[in-house]
């Protein structure tokens, strides 16, 4: 499979609508066409450049990487579950505490500067997605530079394809129905979704904290 292909292929399986949900959700709260197509731009170049810079840098010394031997064991993977249990508690009991009395985050601030800040913000969520990392292993493999660059501009046009959906619409001017609807929903919605994702941090830091128990009794729930 060439290049072309692998970035295609991976890109399928990471496609990530959180930029066109930022992008939106920036819309309804009355953020300018001119941030959104901005931020679009700068996710474009910046995940294909990060992208480039890593498989360069990294991409042949991770395919050659024993991971069983780097990842955390025994009391060191204890220790680090805990501390992630108490993060993620900590997280649900101030959202319990500040309720629906807090208000929602901009997700970009005003102006240019806001928009690329948020680019930039969101271009290193690519590294927490499994198909961007597989993409840095398999382009790493590639002799040419062009190869390289190919599979990771693709790689990110498809995984942010409804990113950039938003984005063409701003610039033909059919989107502000779209951002009406969602506004719409978002009020209706956003108070269940915020129980949800309480409820989820503390289910993580609960499943954590079981597993930590489990190690000191014996061994780990989790991947034993």
């Amino acid at each position: 499979m060439g290049s072309l292909g692998v970035g295609a292929g991976l890109g399928l399986l990471g496609v990530d609508p959180a930029g066109a949900l930022i992008a939106a959700v920036a819309l309804a709260a009355g953020a300018r066409d001119r941030q959104i197509v901005i931020f679009g731009v700068v996710v474009l170049v910046g995940t294909t450049v990060f992208g480039v810079v890593l498989t360069v840098a990294v991409g042949e010394r991770l395919a050659r990487l024993d991971w069983a031997s780097v990842l955390p064991s025994g009391a060191l993977r204890a220790g680090l579950e805990a501390g992630a249990a108490l993060l993620l508690a900590a997280w649900a009991v101030t959202r319990v505490v500040r309720g629906s009395t807090s208000s929602e985050p901009r997700v970009m601030g005003a102006g240019a500067t806001g928009a690329v800040v948020a680019g930039v913000l969101f271009i290193g969520t690519a590294a927490t997605d499994p198909s961007f990392a597989a993409l840095i292993v398999l382009a790493g493999r590639e002799a040419s530079p062009t190869g390289v660059v190919a599979a990771n501009t693709v790689w990110t046009v498809v995984s942010q394809a409804p990113l950039f959906v938003v984005v063409v619409a701003v610039l033909l001017g059919r989107h502000r129905a779209a951002v009406d609807t969602l506004q719409r929903l978002r009020e209706r919605w956003a108070p269940r979704v915020r129980v949800l994702v309480t409820v989820a941090l503390a289910l993580g830091a609960l499943v954590l904290l079981v597993d930590v128990l489990s190690w000191a009794t014996g061994s780990f729930l989790i991947g034993r």
